[in-house]
């Protein structure tokens, strides 16, 4: 494969174009022996043998997900260096909607980008999926009628992959409030999963809570969040939602204001 600089793989706007990348620049992965996961009991043994007689890109959901969701059974960093060889099953797998981690903030829970096992085209191709995949879902809730989104549950399957950084995420989140879904999304998750502005998450690292806290609770934040449900008061989605779901809009109305004062 022709080395892609990481600038470039940044620069790809299309998901099934990175993903095509990913074939290619994981494809020099081979699957080592062991499974650095539980096989005694987590993984069927006939989808052991899957693993390693077909090819990644054949493998089936059910595959992947007994190796996502199988116990550990190897170090960290071997364990990092192993699953290179699945991502982009895995990334072609959650585009497709398709179940693969029994709780989807868990997906990424093995990569462990941050134990340096990583090469910078894999980091660049990784954060890259990560930033479409968040878009994607988020300009996928742009329907007429009020649909689910878990938008801080992608935040923590993001987190717990290794990456540190998530203004980023903000900053997209902010980006996309022009979505009517994904506003009153917000509004839903922060009336039914925050407390006094926390994220009650269990999967959630102590330090991405406080860095959630401190983005909902900057001036500017309430500020943006306020003016676009004021706006959304005025839409045709806003008149067809039930008295629940306009509730979840003024609860977190009064609580932006009472934080910006």
């Amino acid at each position: 494969m022709k080395k892609i600089h990481p600038k470039n793989i940044a620069q790809i706007d299309d998901i099934d174009e990175l993903i095509d990348v990913a074939y290619v620049l994981f494809g020099s992965h081979h699957l080592s022996q062991p499974l650095q996961v539980c096989t005694y009991c987590c993984v069927m043994p006939h989808h052991v043998e899957q693993m390693y007689q077909y090819p990644v890109h054949a493998l089936s959901k059910e595959v992947i997900f007994d190796y996502l969701d199988a116990a550990q059974s190897g170090t960290d960093e071997a364990l990092s260096a192993q699953i290179r060889y699945f991502i982009p099953r895995i990334f072609e797998l959650l585009v497709k909607g398709e179940y693969i981690r029994h709780d989807t903030e868990l997906t990424f829970d093995k990569c462990r980008l941050d134990l340096g096992v990583w090469s910078k085209q894999e980091m660049a191709v990784f954060e890259r999926f990560c930033e479409l995949y968040f878009i994607q879902k988020l300009v996928a809730a742009d329907k007429e009628k009020f649909c689910w989104l878990d938008i801080f549950g992608m935040m923590v399957m993001v987190n717990l992959s290794g990456i540190a950084d998530v203004q980023r995420w903000f900053g997209l989140l902010i980006k996309h409030l022009y979505v009517d879904n994904v506003l009153i999304n917000l509004c839903a998750q922060l009336y039914y999963e925050f407390k006094d502005g926390w994220y009650q998450n269990p999967y959630a690292k102590p330090l991405l809570t406080q860095q959630i806290y401190d983005w909902l609770t900057q001036k500017s934040t309430c500020q943006i969040i306020s003016r676009q449900l004021i706006a959304l008061t005025q839409k045709p989605i806003y008149h067809c939602l039930d008295d629940e779901q306009r509730f979840w809009v003024d609860y977190v109305f009064d609580w932006m204001a009472d934080v910006s004062d």
